[in-house]
């Protein structure tokens, strides 16, 4: 595909961390963006197999040599699924937005080369994402034959004045032990989430790299729960505290509330997430904040706004079906 000529043309490289967390920056910034990219977050990226730089990634550069938006396509080899998926992913610096819709189409055509040559019979399809707010992005990746499929709110509450934790009869809140639970808990998580719209089941490296070992995750703030000593859920809990500046206040981070399908709707979620708040506030911070599925089955949703948590943003899942 033709690119802008007045730009450079190349893969990302690991040591274009500091300008792709400034040009992250000033673009979260100026679309007002209520939680924001860390050098952590970036650096993982950069680092991550599934995101293969040398293949699958190119950036735009002005003649002075700054990056000026990005392309990427993640793609993790997958067995046992019903669909062959691929993220797209494209990011502009807001003062060069019109390398936007190029970025977009750049990544899609990469990743449909990616599916297309899989011959396993299976549907493929492309996902992204974007801001609900920012209907402009969502348009280009619509003209490049994206739909818009799922909304997913963000929603917060103060860790104040949450009632206590109590278990239903049987189950028992635990701390996280990796070494007594740590496979327990990885199933678990497969799943639970195994009937989530959109969920591809990670394999036992990527959950142990790109969630348990994650440095954002905090396994003190992350209970578990336990039938006998059988694990039938868990809430594995993060901080990043580079959105402090921007959210005016400390937080921490449901990332993944899981319960085994049997114990579901007796209570075990509402459990594990009022002992997560509770834990929270014992290490001093002022909210707890997690994001849903707004159409999810398990009626997720529903249950967070009624523990007191409410909407402060959504975002949009987009997808394409090859």
């Amino acid at each position: 595909m033709d690119l802008p000529t007045e730009y450079n043309w190349r893969p990302l490289r690991l040591d274009d961390i500091d300008q792709l967390v400034a040009m992250y920056a000033r673009w979260e910034e100026r679309h007002d963006l209520l939680f924001r990219s860390d050098r952590a977050e970036l650096g993982s990226d950069l680092a991550h197999p599934d995101g293969d730089l040398a293949t699958r990634s190119i950036c735009a550069l002005d003649s002075g040599g700054t990056i000026r938006g990005i392309g990427w396509v993640f793609r993790r080899d997958q067995t046992g699924v019903s669909k062959q998926r691929a993220l797209v992913w494209a990011i502009p610096d807001p003062d060069h937005s019109h390398l936007e819709e190029h970025l977009i189409r750049w990544a899609t055509e990469t990743a449909s080369g990616l599916l297309d040559g899989l011959d396993d019979g299976l549907d493929k399809v492309l996902r992204a994402w974007s801001p609900s707010h920012i209907a402009d992005r969502i348009g280009r990746f619509e003209a490049q034959g994206f739909h818009v499929a799922r909304y997913f709110a963000t929603l917060s509450r103060p860790v104040a004045g949450a009632p206590d934790p109590v278990p239903p009869d049987g189950i028992t809140l635990v701390d996280w032990d990796q070494a007594a639970h740590g496979r327990a808990i990885f199933e678990a998580h497969r799943e639970a989430f195994s009937d989530h719209w959109g969920s591809v089941p990670p394999d036992w490296e990527a959950w142990q790299s790109d969630h348990v070992d994650d440095e954002h995750t905090r396994l003190d703030l992350s209970p578990v729960a336990l039938a006998g000593d059988a694990v039938v859920g868990y809430s594995l809990n993060q901080v990043w505290p580079d959105d402090v500046e921007v959210r005016g206040l400390t937080e921490a981070y449901l990332g993944a509330i899981g319960v085994r399908k049997t114990w579901r709707r007796r209570g075990v979620a509402t459990a594990l997430i009022l002992e997560s708040i509770r834990r929270i506030a014992a290490a001093g911070l002022d909210n707890a904040t997690l994001t849903t599925d707004t159409d999810s089955l398990t009626g997720a949703f529903a249950l967070y706004t009624q523990l007191g948590f409410e909407e402060v943003n959504v975002d949009v899942t987009l997808v394409k079906e090859l």
